[in-house]
């Protein structure tokens, strides 16, 4: 039931949603890190943030990061 919430909570957009969306998928990753769901999850809302002509330098910075991580290891998968 909890993913199907995280999956709403992204549907609705917006940055704040977003990013929180971004951090329980980091949190299932860190207990599951097997979990293709959350780690797809991690990859569409980091790339979100990434995207966002509103998102400062900084964050976008670290959200590009964080999905060419997350591609990679959907990749090796």
């Amino acid at each position: 039931m909890q993913h199907c919430t995280v999956v709403f909570v992204l549907l609705q957009g917006g940055t704040e949603n977003i990013e929180i969306a971004r951090a329980h998928y980091c949190l299932a990753l860190k207990i599951n890190p097997n979990n293709i769901r959350a780690l797809y999850g991690l990859f569409m809302c980091a790339t979100n943030i990434a995207l966002n002509p509103k998102t400062t330098p900084v964050k976008r910075k670290g959200a590009s990061k964080l999905a060419k991580w997350a591609l990679k290891e959907l990749n090796s998968r």
